[in-house]
């Protein structure tokens, strides 16, 4: 029987790469987690933040353990060319203003989304969502750049280790995947072997990506007890 359920909220197939994320963090087998997903159906970043109120009471009602909700930064801008600035000024990377709280951010806008829940998830007592663990993460840009260099630490020659610096989009896609496009067997065939390979050492990642090592650290302070 599963020890863990987990609620996650982001979108399309992102899901069961962040199970496989949280599984390694946790030092935990598949088998031992429980994964409610709620993959959402594409549209604007204040829809999906405008719906993330709702999926928690859903979540809370279900009593899981642990929520992660995530959803790609989607910055356009190459920062591997000259001349470039140190990230897109429309869409702010957290982990660069730690502390302090920028409009811009989706990080914090979900973060506040999760503060201002909190009060109304007390209706099931002894689960107090005021103390609920809640993960916000925000891949910079896509999903796609951890996996990346994730692939990139465990395969000799592979060209895209700080994959962070390269814009959201397509491009990420295909990059790892082939294709501008994922289903459920390229995740399965070719991202879950990636993170499941004993030659990654998350802390390797976590070095090369400051949003997987934010995503990282929350998963590490949450009080699963």
């Amino acid at each position: 029987m599963p020890s863990l359920s987990v609620g996650i909220y982001c979108e399309a197939t992102d899901w069961m790469i962040l199970k496989a994320f949280v599984c390694r963090t946790l030092q935990k087998k598949p088998s031992g987690i429980e994964v409610i997903e709620t993959p959402s159906k594409g549209g604007s970043f204040a829809t999906f933040a405008g719906a993330l109120p709702t999926f928690l009471h859903k979540y809370y009602k279900q009593c899981v353990s642990l929520v992660v909700v995530c959803t790609d930064n989607d910055g356009k801008i190459d920062l591997t060319r000259p001349g470039a600035p140190s990230e897109d000024p429309k869409h702010p990377r957290h982990a660069r203003h730690a502390g302090q709280r920028l409009e811009a951010c989706r990080h914090c806008v979900l973060e506040e989304k999760v503060k201002d829940a909190r009060p109304a998830l007390r209706y099931l007592p002894p689960k107090d969502g005021m103390h609920w663990p809640i993960v916000v993460t925000v891949p910079v840009e896509a999903i796609e750049s951890w996996l990346l260099t994730a692939r990139a630490l465990v395969t000799q020659g592979d060209k895209y280790m700080r994959a962070e610096d390269l814009p959201g989009g397509s491009r990420l896609k295909t990059a790892f995947y082939g294709r501008p496009f994922v289903t459920t067997p390229d995740v399965i065939s070719k991202a879950l072997p990636v993170i499941n390979d004993p030659a990654l050492d998350l802390s390797d990642l976590a070095a090369y990506s400051p949003s997987f090592r934010l995503f990282v650290e929350s998963l590490q302070a949450a009080d699963l007890s």
